[in-house]
This record gives C-alpha cells, structure tokens and sequence, in this order.
C-alpha cells in the first residue's frame, strides 16, 4: 500500500523507499535505501517522512557532488521537486483512496478503533475548520501534512495551489469514514491503491509495431473502424496527447491513464475558441474554478479512450489496456438525478426576463444573445425553454416535433405523440397545449411554419428520421452555455431541470396520475383505477391550465 511518494507499508509498518540513481548504486552499496518509519499510524507516518526523504536525498546529491559529508536533515540539498496541477490531484485523490480503502477494509472487519469523547470533540472541530476558508491557518500540522503528501518541502511554492484540494480531499475521507464506523459502506468503491503490473506482451506481437505512437494508433483505429463518433473520438485522443505526450502506445501506464482521468474531470465546460485551441494543460492551468465537465462526459471521454486502446489490444498492437483501470464507473440515473434540482421561482423569473426572451442586440445567428436590443427572433432557441418549462416534456420530444403532429379537439390544440417512438412506450401521448402557450403566440408560430411548408417545428434543428435526439443534442449543450453566460453556471440545473421544475410545480394542483400522463412517465394503464382507457384531451387541458409560474415574465 502506498500514502505518498516513497513511503509504503510492508508488514503494516510504514517504511521510506527511495531508488538510487543508477549510476550511483555501486558506491551507495544498493540498489534502494530503505528506513522503518517504526509506526502503523498513517498520519504519524505523514509527518516523519518528509525529514527521512530530505535526508536520503540530500545524501544523494552529496554523493554525486562528490562530498563524503553525511548531510543532516534540516542541511540536506533537496533536489528541486518540479510539479504540475495534475500531478498535485493526482497525489492527493491516491492519499484519500490509500487511507479510506485501509478505513473500509478495517471498519468491515470490526478493526477500526473507535474514538473517545475527547477524540470525537477534535475531530469535529477539525471537520468544521476544513470546511471553513483558510483552513490551514486553523488546523495544527495541516501543512505539514500537505507537504509530505505531495512531497514537497513546505516553502514550496506549488503547495498553496493545491492546499484547497487537499483540504477538500481531507473532509471527505473524514466524512467517509464516519460513514463506515455507522456500518454505512455503500457510497465507497473499493479502488486499487497499487498499480498493478502490466501483463507481459503476447510474444505473438508483431515487432513492426514497436514505437507505434499514440497519433499514429489514432489513424490506424480510424481507418479500421471508421466509428460514426470519430470528430468526438479525436478530440479526445488530441486532449489525451497533449497530457501525456505523442509517446509510444505500449508505453502508456495505469497511472498514466488515471492521471489524465483526474486531469479531465477538472476541465471547464467552454466553446470558447479561444480556450479551446489552449493546450490542455494551458487550459487547467488558466481556467481554475469553472464548471467542471459532467461525471457522463468524464465517462464518456474515459470510454472513447478505453475503445482505441481495446482495440490496439485485440490487434496485438500494445501488450495491455491501460485504460481497463483508470476506467471510472458509469453514473447511474440515480446519480443524476441526486445532483439535479429544479430552477426556484427567483431563477425562473430572472431567467425569462433576459434579452434571449426579451431582446437582444445583433442578428442572434451566434453566441449567446445574452446583450439588451431591439431584436427578438421565435426560433428554436426562444421556444424551446419556455414550452419544456410549461409542459415538463423532454428535450428530444418536443425538439422532433413535426407540424403534422400538432392537431385540435373541441377547441383544444394538443400534440399527438402517439405515432412517435420516443424514450419510453409510455412517452407515446398526447399533450394539450398550455393556455399560456396560445397567450405568448405559440400557436401563431406553428400557423407560420405550417404555411411555409416546414415539416418540422423547428426547422433550423439537425434533424434526423432514425435518430430522435439527432435535433436537440447540440441545443442541450448550446443551452447550458448559455446558462453559463447569462448568469446560471450551477452544473446541476442542465436542460432537463425543466422537467424537474415542472413536475414540482405540479404537487398539490393536480392528481399525480394526471401529472404522469402529461409528462409520459406512466402510460395508459397506469391511471387505470380512476381513468378508464386514459384521460381525455379536456381533462388534461384542465389540469394542465392550473399549473402556473408567478414569476415567469412572458
């Protein structure tokens, strides 16, 4: 098991190892220098090792120096540690994992000691310190404790970069870890604190393939595979480059792949040409403090790496998938859904209130619309939010919407969706139109586009007849951009926290069942008991027209 750089634990004592250099083994005498840090406690072992590496590396440059002077701990001639803000997490993310997967197994076999009344009174000062600003001029040994973690001396300047994370890192494993001592162990999966190694290569392997670079793997799979992902999959092989390097393919390690698995989860969301043609390195370097890709994206971008290296794999190209242990788990709908929340009524109000809705300056074509003017287009981008927001409907569903599709009963307009092949059997429905819809000119807009001759209801949409999110994929992301520039950078209210706005609004004004029907949650035969064969246009439009949003500005 490993806590930081050159400490490790063999036979439960927390030991300092460190390799010499090559060229000095013969005069050093062997091969590594190994020191007992004679202690099983982690945070112990934390604070003793950074004199112990100091003075074995000072040794060391004594050595080469040419010196016969032993240098003592606090005279030691440290050689200059150089880091980078992904080396730095990486560091961290293994220290918190090391300690919790040691906390997990322990707490799981009745081993984990339990605290005192004083113990439990410390720590809790020290959970409420870590969650305050500045809590390295609160907690005694907090940068100590840093500093060996990373390695670094503690005037290094890199360390107050990262302290922040650390910091972070440090009330997580505590909160884990009070989690496991409840008997609580189903938020934590176990990972692997050591590199495994690496299979040895098939001797089968064509030698040909040596010093095949990681570009030139790119094409290769390209050409072979020809994937309909293939613009997605070489930004990301291009982001993947300019972490590690155009290296050998053979050569890329777990580690590797893991340290840029980290990297990626700090990248900013942005089409901002000027960040995006940044070095990936530039970009987390510059661009700290962003909204963060999404776990799915980060899933996604580990899964198209993990696809090209498989398959240099399976072509006996690279001995192993480095990418099979960096591969971070799926998100669940659960977990999605535990970090989305609905807009409140103050966001709801502040958003419909801004130039997109209202007026913007220039001809819209691009960006954001996010400046005050005379100009107000009903395409896409204005529609979109307001319906989803007044229907609870998904995206795709009324982004594919077609002008035939729009149709009336007794007065009552509503769209039927029952020929379409939606997310869910029970998505199939149909869905009245909102009073408030008609108020804004919706319907005129329909009229507009059917008189033109348009199939569908947004024209301008990439539409495509087999694949029902092929029109609104973009739009989803254009709108958390827009989100983003217009002041609602919050990563947990995406597109689809309509839907959730929506449905919330709906709690005490109308039956659930109805609220089902209207969202295509439940088909039919889930409102059987009080509804028959399914409720009626009228009956929807009723409860419909008592959902309302006070502080909507249309």
């Amino acid at each position: 098991m490993v806590l930081m750089r050159h400490v490790l634990k063999r036979d439960g004592i927390w030991w300092v190892r460190i390799n010499i250099p090559a060229d000095l083994q013969a005069k050093w005498g062997k091969t590594a220098e190994w020191r007992s840090l004679k202690t099983s406690d982690d945070l112990e072992a934390m604070q003793a090792a950074p004199a112990i590496i100091a003075e074995i590396k000072g040794r060391i440059a004594a050595m080469r120096l040419g010196s016969q002077t032993v240098l003592a701990p606090q005279a030691a001639i440290v050689e200059p540690i150089r880091l980078t803000p992904e080396r730095a997490i990486s560091l961290i993310e293994r220290w918190r994992n090391t300690l919790l997967e040691a906390a997990y197994v322990q707490a799981y076999n009745g081993e984990l000691a339990p605290i005192d009344g004083d113990e439990r009174a410390l720590r809790s000062e020290r959970m409420y310190a870590l969650s305050q600003p500045s809590p390295w001029d609160r907690i005694k040994g907090f940068n100590e404790n840093h500093a060996a973690v990373i390695g670094a001396p503690l005037d290094h300047p890199a360390l107050r970069h990262s302290r922040g994370l650390f910091a972070d890192a440090w009330l997580d494993m505590e909160r884990e870890i009070d989690r496991f001592r409840s008997g609580d162990f189903s938020r934590w999966t176990p990972k692997i604190a050591m590199e495994p190694a690496p299979p040895k290569p098939d001797a089968t392997a064509d030698a040909k393939t040596a010093g095949l670079k990681l570009s030139v793997l790119l094409e290769r799979f390209i050409a072979s595979k020809k994937p309909s992902e293939e613009s997605d999959i070489r930004q990301v092989w291009a982001r993947l480059i300019e972490f590690i390097g155009d290296v050998e393919a053979a050569s890329v390690s777990p580690s590797e792949a893991d340290d840029w698995i980290i990297a990626v989860r700090k990248l900013p969301v942005t089409r901002k040409p000027d960040v995006v043609a940044l070095d990936m390195r530039a970009i987390l370097q510059d661009h700290v403090g962003e909204r963060c890709l999404s776990p799915k994206t980060v899933w996604k971008w580990a899964g198209f790496a993990k696809r090209v290296f498989g398959w240099a794999e399976s072509m006996k190209l690279i001995p192993f998938n480095p990418m099979n242990e960096a591969m971070p788990k799926k998100p669940t709908k659960r977990d999605r859904r535990k970090a989305r929340r609905p807009y409140t009524a103050g966001e709801i109000g502040a958003m419909f209130s801004k130039p997109l809705f209202k007026g913007f300056a220039g001809d819209g074509e691009t960006g954001y619309r996010k400046e005050h003017g005379p100009n107000l287009r009903r395409d896409a981008k204005f529609w979109l939010p307001i319906f989803a927001l007044w229907h609870g409907c998904r995206l795709e569903e009324i982004g594919g919407t077609k002008i035939a599709e729009f149709k009336e009963l007794d007065g009552i307009a509503y769209i039927d969706w029952t020929e379409r092949r939606l997310k869910t059997p029970e998505a199939s429905r149909n869905l009245p139109i909102h009073p408030k819809m008609r108020a804004l000119g919706f319907l005129d807009y329909v009229a507009e586009r059917r008189e033109a001759g348009d199939v569908y209801l947004f024209p301008e949409l990439p539409h495509d007849p087999k694949d029902e999110e092929a029109g609104t994929r973009r739009f989803g992301k254009w709108w958390g951009f827009w989100s983003d520039a217009n002041g609602f950078p919050d990563p947990n209210v995406d597109f689809h926290a309509f839907r959730h706005t929506f449905i919330r609004q709906c709690r005490g004004v109308i039956d659930e069942e109805l609220r089902d029907l209207i969202t295509g949650h439940v088909g039919i035969g889930g409102v059987g008991r009080d509804y028959g064969d399914g409720a009626t246009i009228k009956i929807l439009f009723d409860a419909l027209s008592n959902v309302n949003f006070p502080t909507f500005d249309g």
